[in-house]
């Protein structure tokens, strides 16, 4: 049940869409560019996964949560797969730091707000400060990834979608009882997702 958790938040980009999709400049092609774009996670995402699992050579319950620490500490192959994390934290965290800025920002001050150089910098210490510290005082991942999913994907993905469409459907009296059942459903293994975290060591 670690994995549904873990999942929940690999494939989580829910809040972070709109403003992805906002600067496309063929808006057209918006679900079939996110299509593509999760689909192109999952042929990277699932195979690696699949495959260090499967080919590991200790018993399984040897598996740390952090991927590079299954390796020894002093291979060359480790040095080069670090570069290349080193290389992923450069671009991919200043895009999540502007979609948690964008969507704070939007919050707080308005879609219109203007432009101020230190708010942005206050941002950026906070959140650099607060990954620092995580790190050091709970350098865990898995624990945070699969609690973080379970709690995100709850929200994000079982809940708020499926009542949301649920209350459109009801306003326009085309609230059927199969729709009703289906998103209850989704709902409740939603739910049954974020239990179940309670259970796994």
């Amino acid at each position: 049940m670690c994995l549904t958790g873990t999942l929940s938040l690999a494939y989580f980009i829910h809040n972070c869409v709109v403003t992805i999709m906002q600067g496309n400049r063929h808006q057209e092609n918006n679900v079939r560019d996110l299509t593509i774009s999760y689909f192109l996670v999952a042929a990277t995402y699932i195979p690696i996964g699949v495959l260090f699992y499967t080919t590991f050579p200790l018993p399984k319950y040897c598996v740390v949560d952090n991927f590079l620490d299954n390796f020894p500490p002093h291979d060359v192959v480790l040095a080069v797969v670090r570069g290349f994390l080193f290389f992923q934290i450069l671009t991919v965290y200043p895009l999540l730091a502007f979609f948690i800025r964008n969507q704070l920002f939007t919050y707080f001050l308005g879609a219109g707000h203007e432009f101020r150089l230190w708010r942005v910098v206050l941002l950026n210490v906070v959140l650099v400060t607060m990954s620092v510290l995580v790190a050091i005082l709970f350098p865990s991942i898995g624990f945070i990834i699969r609690w973080v999913g379970a709690i995100a994907g709850l929200a994000y993905i079982f809940i708020l979608p499926c009542i949301t469409y649920m209350v459109a459907l009801y306003s326009k009296n085309r609230l059927s009882t199969s729709q009703v059942i289906l998103h209850s459903t989704i709902i409740i293994i939603g739910i049954g997702n974020f239990v179940s975290q309670f259970f796994t060591e």
